[in-house]
């Protein structure tokens, strides 16, 4: 299967998941809308950044983001500029009368556009992700969030970060 084909599977299951999902009728508490800051990791770099949270539709959002980091070897310095959008479907988790604005989990695919430069010469591009996480209300106000992204060619990377919801 080709990773073309592979996205285009996951998406399909997506869609139809949300369909289903949004069939079924229930009290469910939702996560506001938030932005906040972020810190992400991969292959070894820490990166921080920004990340947002905007509802479209019951269950369905909108995450866009974007993350810089630097780092150095041999005297050599590399920098990065991450930025993009998440589409989510969102889970909730059913109401239990006394938390607030708890979300469980969302899954979405999401699309970013990177650019670096490395020794003075500036190169971009884009990439495509499956992304997994969880929001967490602590209060009316603030949210954790936590989430991975992974694509078959840039292996994948972990972001936590906590917003202000509004």
């Amino acid at each position: 299967m080709s990773s073309k084909s592979g996205i285009l599977s996951v998406t399909a299951s997506l869609l139809t998941t949300t369909v289903v999902a949004m069939s079924a009728s229930s009290a469910i508490a939702q996560t506001k809308n938030y932005a906040g800051l972020s810190l992400s990791s991969w292959n070894g770099t820490t990166a921080f950044g920004v990340t947002s949270k905007f509802g479209v539709a019951e269950n369905i959002s909108v995450r866009p983001f974007i993350q810089f980091a630097s780092e150095s070897a041999s005297g050599v310095t590399a920098t990065y500029a991450l930025y993009g959008a998440s589409a989510t479907y969102d889970f909730k988790m059913p109401t239990s009368g006394f938390t607030p604005y708890v979300g469980l989990g969302f899954l979405a695919a999401t699309v970013s556009v990177n650019s670096s430069s490395f020794s003075g010469s500036a190169s971009s591009g884009s990439s495509t992700y499956l992304e997994g996480g969880a929001d967490y209300a602590i209060s009316d106000s603030i949210v954790l969030n936590a989430n991975y992204r992974s694509n078959s060619n840039a292996g994948g990377y972990f972001s936590v970060g906590a917003g202000y919801q509004f």
